[in-house]
C-alpha cells in the first residue's frame, strides 16, 4: 500500500483524541498550567509531543521489521540468505529510537545487505 500523507483533518482528529485522553488524567504534566510560565508550558507540551513521536516511530519501525522475510536474495550473488534482526538506535528529529533492523549476510560473496519489507515483496523465496 503506498504512503498517503495524513490530511490536516486527520491530524486534527488524532490530536483531539489524544487531548481528550489527557484531559481525563488529573496528573498529566499540563493538568494545572495556571502556575506555569508560558515557556514552561511550551517546553512541557513539546516534550510530550516528542515522546509521542518517538514512540510512534519506534512502533512503525517494529511493524516494518516484522514484515521482512526470513530469507532474502542477496543483491550481489542472488542467493537466498537468512535475515536476522540487528538492534540499532536511529537518531530521529525527536530523539533516539531503538529498532531491530532486518539484516542479512551473503556468506559466499561476503556482502552485507539490509532488505526492506517493500523491496522483498517481489523477491520472497521458499527455503
Amino acid at each position: 500500500m503506498p504512503f498517503a500523507k495524513p490530511s490536516p483533518e486527520e491530524l486534527e482528529r488524532v490530536a483531539n483524541e489524544v487531548l481528550a485522553v489527557l484531559r481525563k488524567q488529573e496528573n498529566h504534566p499540563l493538568a494545572r498550567p495556571q502556575a506555569m510560565a508560558f515557556l514552561q508550558i511550551e517546553r512541557t507540551a513539546h516534550a510530550m509531543a516528542m515522546a509521542i513521536s518517538a514512540r510512534l516511530t519506534a512502533e512503525a519501525l517494529a511493524a516494518h521489521a516484522d514484515e521482512a522475510p526470513d530469507h532474502a536474495l542477496c543483491p550481489n550473488c542472488r542467493q537466498s540468505w537468512r535475515v536476522t534482526r540487528k538492534k540499532r538506535t536511529v537518531l530521529t528529529a525527536d530523539g533516539p529510537v531503538a529498532c531491530h533492523e532486518p539484516a542479512a549476510h551473503g556468506i559466499e560473496c561476503r556482502c552485507d545487505f539490509f532488505p526492506s519489507a517493500s523491496a522483498m515483496a517481489t523477491q520472497r523465496t521458499p527455503v
